[in-house]
């Protein structure tokens, strides 16, 4: 059986602004959602590099067990032109996860696909990535991207 092997992508640096922005939308019985927009963002790294295009819209679920669903739907724009989609999934929490890793309090993971017609970066279409996100100053995010080889 082999093991799980991964490369980096890019870094990848989103500030979701103000509270402001985001659009409450309350519990309709899965959790309490909340839209938040990025207001900015960029990436970088050994394969691609560019920037977010807004509005990059968070969709958030705060479930009752103190779990936090993500769910992404957003364009890069690379440093020479090409626009990729991007969407992903994740869970995030800040509670240790017990016997897997007891000392982590802030966990944020998710599963990333990508879709572009460039023909420069056609080879994203076939690739499935994982993204470890972490906390940045105010209201931002930080990613490293990497894709399961």
């Amino acid at each position: 059986m082999a093991d799980l092997a991964t490369t980096l992508l890019f870094e990848l640096t989103v500030d979701f602004g103000t509270q402001d922005m985001r659009m409450q939308v309350g519990n309709g019985g899965r959790g309490k959602r909340t839209v938040a927009p990025a207001a900015s963002g960029t990436f970088e790294g050994p394969h691609l590099r560019g920037e977010v295009v807004p509005p990059w819209p968070d969709y958030i679920t705060e479930r009752g067990d103190g779990v936090i669903e993500h769910e992404i739907r957003a364009v890069l724009r690379t440093h020479d032109g090409a626009l990729i989609y991007m969407d992903y999934e994740g869970i995030g929490h800040r509670q240790p996860l017990g016997p897997l890793r007891e000392s982590e309090s802030f966990y944020f993971r998710t599963l990333i696909r990508f879709e572009t017609g460039d023909a420069r970066y056609a080879w994203l279409n076939r690739v499935l990535a994982v993204g470890v996100a972490h906390p940045l100053a105010g209201a931002g995010l930080g990613w490293r991207v990497h894709a399961i080889l």
